[in-house]
C-alpha cells in the first residue's frame, strides 16, 4: 500500500475530556496494567499532532535505554540505560539519578507502586526499589544467576512478582521481604499477567516447535492452581487476561499460527486460526481481540493485523508492508501500531472497523526502542536505544 516511509515529523496522542497529568490511584505496570491488555480506552482516541525529542543532559546522553521507559506522570519518566544508570526525567531535566551496584544493569521492564516507589530487577539477580525522590529503599536477592534474563516486573496490591530465566517465580513485598517462590520445570516467557484477584497466568515453554508448552495459574499466595498443557503447541505470545478470558498466541503442529482462548479455570474455550505468526496481542473492553503478526523469511516483511469478536469470529484483517513488532495500543475509537521498515519507525492509525486512517513516520527521531509507554495525558513515550533521549509524542503545544 505504501512503498516507503514518508519523511515527516509527526506524532500521536490520546485525547480525552479531561487533561490528566497523573495516573489514577493505583500501581503502574507496562502494557496497559496487570492484565497486559494494551487497552488505553479510558484515556481516549488517538489523533495526530506533534513529537518532541528530549535529550538527556550530561554524561547519560551517551547511553541508550535497554528496557522500555516507565511513565510516572505526564511529565515524569524513569529510564534505565545500558551503563546501569536509572534516572527520573522531567522533560530534559534530571530530577534524580542513581546507579546499580557492581556494574549491574536493569534487565526487564520496571514498575511502580501507589506511592510511586520504583522497582527494577538487575542483571546480577537483585530487585531494587527506589523512593519517588531516588533514594534506595531496599535491594533484595531473588536469584544467584549472573547476566540474568528476567521477566518484566508485575506490581500487584501486595507485592512484586518476577521470574528468572530458570523458571523460578518469586513474590517480594513492597518493603523487600520474599513472600514466596515457586519453581517451574521450564522457563517462562518474558511477560506474564494477573487478574483482579492477584492470580498469575504465565506460559512456560520448551522453546521449540516439537514439544507441548504449558499455561499455568499461580495463586496470589504462590500455589500452582492448575497447569494446562497445549498439545503440540509452542506458545510465542505471553498470556493476557481480561474478564476471566486468558489469551495466548501459539504455533500449532509446527507451522499453524493460532490464538488459544482459555477460561480462568484452565479449560480451552476455542482456538482461532491466524494469517501469520503472532507477534502481539491486545484485548479491548468490549472483548474484541487484536493480533499483529508476520512471518520471518526471505524477501520483504509483510505484517497482518486481525480483529476478532468475543466469539472468536474474524471481523477484519489488514496487510501492511512493514514489520510490526509490538502489540496494538487500543484507544476509544481507533488503534495505534508501531511499525518499522529498514531503519525507520512509523505509526499507523486504524479505525476499529479496520480501515487505515493515517500513516505516520518518526524519521526525525533517534533510534528508538519499539515498545513505548503511554502517559496519563495520552502522550506516547519512546526511549532512545543509542543515545539518552525520550521521544514524547502527543498534543501540539498551545492546542486544547
Amino acid at each position: 500500500m505504501y512503498n516507503k516511509l514518508t519523511v515527516s515529523f509527526i506524532a500521536i496522542t490520546l485525547i480525552s475530556c479531561n487533561s490528566n497529568t497523573n495516573f489514577k490511584i493505583g500501581s503502574i505496570n507496562s502494557q496497559g496494567g496487570i492484565g497486559r491488555t494494551n487497552s488505553y480506552e479510558h484515556i481516549g482516541s488517538f489523533v495526530v499532532q506533534e513529537a518532541n525529542n528530549e535529550i538527556t543532559p550530561g554524561p547519560d546522553s551517551l547511553f541508550g535505554a535497554i528496557v522500555p521507559p516507565l511513565v510516572i506522570s505526564s511529565y515524569q519518566t524513569v529510564v534505565a540505560t545500558s551503563n546501569g544508570t536509572i534516572s527520573q526525567l522531567n522533560s530534559s531535566r534530571i530530577e534524580w539519578r542513581t546507579k546499580l551496584d557492581d556494574d549491574a544493569f536493569v534487565c526487564s521492564g520496571m514498575c511502580a507502586d501507589v506511592q510511586r516507589n520504583i522497582y527494577c530487577s538487575s542483571s546480577d539477580g537483585h530487585l531494587y526499589s527506589f523512593s519517588s525522590d531516588g533514594k534506595l529503599r531496599f535491594k533484595t536477592t531473588f536469584s544467584d544467576s549472573k547476566n540474568l534474563i528476567c521477566s518484566d516486573l508485575l506490581m500487584l496490591t501486595d507485592g512484586i512478582v518476577l521470574a528468572d530465566g530458570g523458571g523460578v517465580f518469586t513474590k517480594i513485598s513492597v518493603d523487600g521481604k520474599i513472600l514466596w517462590s515457586w519453581i517451574s520445570s521450564l522457563p517462562t516467557l518474558p511477560t506474564f499477567c494477573a487478574d483482579e484477584t492477584g492470580s498469575i497466568y504465565a506460559a512456560i515453554t520448551h522453546n521449540d516447535y516439537t514439544n507441548s508448552d504449558t499455561l499455568i495459574k499461580i495463586s496470589s499466595s504462590g500455589i500452582c492452581i492448575w497447569k494446562a498443557v497445549f498439545p503440540s503447541m509452542r506458545i510465542l505470545e505471553a498470556p493476557i487476561v481480561y474478564n476471566n478470558r486468558v489469551i495466548v498466541g501459539v504455533i500449532s503442529q509446527g507451522n499453524s499460527p493460532e490464538i488459544v482462548e482459555c477460561s480462568s479455570q484452565g479449560q480451552i474455550i476455542r482456538t482461532i486460526p491466524l494469517r501469520a505468526t503472532p507477534r502481539g496481542l491486545s484485548i479491548a473492553v468490549d472483548g474484541c481481540i487484536y493480533c499483529v503478526g508476520y512471518n520471518s523469511g526471505l524477501g520483504e516483511t509483510q505484517s497482518v493485523i486481525q480483529a476478532f469478536s468475543v466469539e472468536g469470529k474474524e471481523l477484519w484483517y489488514l496487510k501492511l508492508g512493514c514489520k510490526l513488532s509490538s502489540s496494538i495500543l487500543i484507544g476509544t475509537d481507533n488503534i495505534a501500531l508501531i511499525g518499522s521498515k529498514g531503519m525507520a519507525i512509523a505509526v499507523y492509525l486504524l479505525h476499529k472497523t479496520g480501515t487505515l486512517d493515517n500513516f505516520l513516520s518518526l524519521d526525525s527521531a533517534p533510534s528508538l526502542l519499539y515498545q513505548p509507554a503511554v502517559a496519563p495525558d495520552g502522550s506516547i513515550v519512546f526511549a532512545g536505544n543509542s543515545i539518552g533521549c525520550l521521544t514524547r509524542v502527543g498534543r501540539k503545544k498551545g492546542l486544547f
